[in-house]
């Protein structure tokens, strides 16, 4: 509203209460507008009602919001559900448009800006939380793995006669599905090892690339997994990509809370050859699952192509969620989650430990992984199935434990695997469980979870025939 709009109120409300209204509103307007001038997340959390007076101000720029707008189109923005329309804040035309998932929308000028805002918004989140590499980034309504074969079917239009991904093992099956999807074949290299920990076989690879560079389309890393898997060693590997002029392809699904991992992918960059990266925003920035960020370091690079790759317009939903999410955070309070989660990463370690001892068990040391760790799971009463652990757990209301123990041979994506789960055929220290301490953890769920883990030890130590519940195990055995 116009300055002299709002202080004509005077006559109604008294002048000097309009002027305090007016001077409220102005605070809002210039929150916006520093939005838009710099580009960043707010130092500071935005207030719900500034949120939504952005968001009305954004949606009356769309066509579908126009006061006596005639559309005469198939598609314009027409939304049936009251509860539809409130839950998209009546922003109806999703993103991008049919040659460009990234390009402005005329009759979507609203939506649009909030597509190149949240953009802006990532790059600056990706600085604050050490990543200071990256140039270029998109992000999509695609949950982690279809970014992932997307990207790779991108990859595959600029090297059309390379059929082969060199795939550093890790035991997800998003992975290997990604890769196959591509219509691509993976060539699997099996982690090394050293201690407690799995740590890539960079020798390995090296004879590949030396043997069949012509015939790889990319070496394919990860930076976020389940221990005992530590996160591969990308800058070596980044060198070799370099020397043998072959893609470098990281998955970096919630490595992004990790500073450690950012550091690392900064110097691999520098060293050797980085070409993209992709990374989960429900992992890293709590949201509804869903989106994923595709990004690298160059501009005008496979970015930019998987923005013209992807077939039609997007769903606007991920990209929304994302653009609320970072205003309502700001960038202190984001500050203060990547310190709190290193935190609580060191306080689990210490205090997992201490219950473990009692009952001869240990964590696994796993020194290139700073989010997940691995306890074993050895000295169980005899005859006691591992997998009745984690379904027990899950009972008692702790979720996100998962358990592994020696299995069957395991087809995936065509690739046949020997104690699939455990990232190695031969892992020296099957059974154990996993637990991870990600962002957006409390200490609070850690001392809860170290309580029912105790008692949940005890209990089976002493009775294990009474903690054998009826529960599926499925959801303890390995991950998906």
């Amino acid at each position: 509203m116009e300055k002299d709009l709002i202080l004509k109120s005077g006559d109604i409300v008294g002048k000097s209460y309009a002027e305090l209204g007016y001077q409220s509103l102005r605070s809002l307007g210039n929150e916006i507008k520093e939005l838009i001038d710099q580009r960043k997340i707010p130092k500071e959390p935005w207030q719900n009602v500034t949120i939504k007076i952005f968001l009305a101000q954004i949606a009356a720029m769309d066509s579908n919001n126009y006061k006596n707008n005639c559309g005469v189109g198939e598609r314009e923005g027409r939304i049936y559900s009251e509860f539809v329309r409130e839950r998209n804040f009546d922003l109806a035309h999703g993103i991008g448009r049919s040659g460009d998932v990234n390009a402005i929308q005329p009759k979507a000028i609203g939506s649009s800006l909030v597509v190149q805002l949240t953009k802006f918004l990532t790059l600056h989140a990706f600085k604050i939380m050490g990543l200071n590499c990256i140039k270029d980034a998109l992000v999509l309504p695609l949950a982690t793995g279809m970014s992932l074969s997307l990207t790779l079917l991108t990859l595959k239009d600029q090297y059309p006669e390379r059929e082969y991904v060199i795939f550093s093992r890790i035991d997800q099956k998003t992975c290997l599905k990604a890769i196959k999807t591509a219509n691509l074949t993976p060539i699997v290299v099996d982690p090394i090892e050293d201690g407690d920990e799995l740590i890539t076989d960079v020798e390995q690879i090296e004879k590949i690339l030396d043997e069949r560079s012509s015939e790889i389309l990319c070496v394919y890393c990860t930076t976020s997994c389940f221990a005992p898997r530590g996160y591969d060693k990308i800058i070596e590997v980044a060198q070799l990509c370099k020397k043998y002029e072959t893609p470098h392809f990281i998955n970096n699904a919630y490595g992004l809370q990790c500073g450690r991992v950012s550091n690392d992918i900064n110097l691999a960059v520098k060293k050797g050859r980085v070409d993209v990266l992709i990374s989960s925003t429900d992992k890293n920035f709590m949201v509804p699952v869903g989106g994923s960020i595709i990004y690298g370091p160059k501009k005008k690079d496979i970015v930019e192509k998987v923005n013209k790759n992807y077939p039609g317009r997007a769903s606007g939903s991920a990209v929304i969620d994302l653009f609320l999410t970072l205003l309502q955070m700001g960038e202190d309070n984001l500050r203060a989650l990547l310190k709190e989660r290193k935190e609580n990463f060191k306080y689990l370690f210490e205090n997992i430990q201490t219950v473990l001892e009692k009952y001869g068990e240990r964590v696994l040391i796993s020194k290139n992984n700073k989010i997940s760790m691995a306890c074993t799971l050895k000295n169980l009463p005899d005859g006691y199935d591992p997998t009745f652990f984690g379904s027990y757990m899950f009972s008692r209301r702790v979720s996100g434990l998962r358990v592994l123990k020696a299995g069957p041979e395991k087809e995936v994506g065509g690739v046949k695997f020997k104690n699939y789960g455990s990232h190695s055929d031969n892992y020296s220290h099957l059974p154990f469980f996993t637990v991870a301490a990600a962002i957006g953890g409390t200490q609070k769920e850690i001392d809860v979870f170290l309580k029912r883990l105790d008692e949940a030890l005890a209990k089976i130590h002493s009775k294990p025939d009474h903690v054998e519940p009826e529960e599926s195990k499925e959801d303890c055995k390995e991950p998906n």
